[in-house]
């Protein structure tokens, strides 16, 4: 079985390669290790993405549409054969705190689908 990946910029600073599994340094981290995480863990692998201040790994997300421009979080999703399947364009997550978990788990299923 082939898994699809979701690259996210994140919002904590860490390594590209390393994810940091206690990370709750901004409300999308909370939602994907909290009430989300049934709707990704199964379905997705999480790689998250250091973006900085807006001057880390940006060929990155040149690559898939410049989905941070608008602001973090943004989220991609890639096929297994890293096909482009979805990307934010518009800075829907960038106010991920006032949104909360419950909407950031309304988001990703309204666009990521339910399982």
């Amino acid at each position: 079985m082939t898994s699809t990946r979701m690259p996210v910029p994140s919002c904590s600073k860490g390594s590209p390669r390393r994810r940091p599994s206690a990370s709750r340094s901004c409300e999308f981290d909370k939602a994907l290790h909290g009430t989300s995480q049934a709707l990704v863990a199964d379905r997705f692998v999480v790689i998250k993405i250091d973006v900085g201040n807006f001057d880390k790994n940006l060929d990155i997300a040149k690559r898939y549409g410049n989905p941070i421009g608008k602001g973090i979080p943004a989220v991609v999703v890639l096929s297994a054969s890293n096909a482009l399947l979805y990307s934010t364009k518009a800075g829907e997550l960038a106010n991920a705190r006032r949104l909360g978990e419950t909407g950031i788990y309304d988001f990703l299923a309204r666009n990521l689908g339910t399982p």
